[in-house]
């Protein structure tokens, strides 16, 4: 995967700057990222056993870190606390960053077919 960028629908002031693009990379997270991603998770969700939850592909929270974590990679000048101000929809956006992390590269380059197919119609009849 190349980096890719993410248009925020709200500015976030980072350094005093205020950015409406982040690039991202998920393909460059590391071992010690799932740590340090691992970390920041529980930190954000402290000990509730109800968010605890041990299926990646199913955590929320674990796919915010990714994607956040993706966002760090491509720009190291951010800090998870600067994206931890991230709200709204731009925050949804981020997870979907973190849950693409688990689908595999082959199949995300799928594309549909550009003609359209035929719609065929059974006949029923009710008797």
């Amino acid at each position: 995967m190349s980096k890719e960028k993410l248009l925020l629908t709200t500015p976030l002031k980072v350094n005093g700057v205020d950015l409406t693009e982040l690039e991202y990379d998920y393909s460059e997270i590391n071992i010690n990222d799932l740590a340090e991603i691992e970390n920041e998770r529980n930190k954000a969700i402290g000990k509730n056993p109800a968010l605890n939850t041990k299926i990646a592909q199913n955590d929320f929270f674990y796919h915010i870190f990714i994607g956040m974590m993706a966002i760090i990679k491509c720009n190291p000048q951010i800090a998870f606390e600067d994206l931890k101000r991230i709200k709204g929809y731009d925050l949804t956006r981020i997870s979907m960053i973190g849950m693409r992390f688990f689908v595999p590269p082959d199949f995300q380059e799928q594309k549909s077919s550009e003609e359209p197919q035929e719609v065929i119609q059974e006949s029923s009849t009710v008797q």
